[in-house]
């Protein structure tokens, strides 16, 4: 449910021509009701003009802004982001709520960057093999954590 409702608040921010660029366990909120709220749109860029137009080249070239942990690799490396950027954060996110940890750490942010551009990434099913993750919920992080922008979902 609380994927879901990521994925919802992702969904309308992105129509809107907005990407978060630093979705991550803090910047989301739970309410009484239990629902999610995503916060802090700090780092967001916004697209001008119509929402429908492409959300590609929303930051200059070699600027690096978010979290390291939840960073996409292109963010890692400085390049252009678009919504993609913010689907593998919430892919992040996912593996760490079904496995009880991020996929990638180091000593340091750039250990922890280079992770993401380097690093195979475990499977949930591997990370936590008790914790009864299917083949189903393994392939949606997977994808959602693929290297390629272009290999996520949309």
């Amino acid at each position: 449910d609380f994927a879901l409702q990521i994925a919802s608040g992702l969904t309308c921010a992105h129509a809107s021509g907005v990407v978060h660029r630093d979705l991550k366990p803090r910047n989301i909120m739970v309410t009484r009701a239990g629902q999610l709220k995503l916060l802090d749109f700090g780092l967001a860029k916004v697209l001008p003009g119509d929402a429908s137009q492409s959300l590609t080249a929303l930051t200059q070239q070699n600027m690096v802004f978010g979290t390291p942990e939840y960073m996409a690799p292109e963010a890692a490396r400085g390049d252009d982001v678009d919504a993609r950027s913010d689907v593998y954060a919430a892919g992040i996110i996912l593996y760490e709520l079904v496995t009880g940890s991020v996929p990638f750490g180091g000593n340091n942010p750039i250990a922890i960057r280079t992770a993401h551009l380097t690093d195979t990434v475990i499977a949930p099913s591997e990370r936590a093999p008790n914790a009864g993750i299917g083949p189903a919920l393994d392939a949606v992080v997977m994808h959602a954590l693929a290297k390629k922008p272009e290999d996520r979902y949309p």
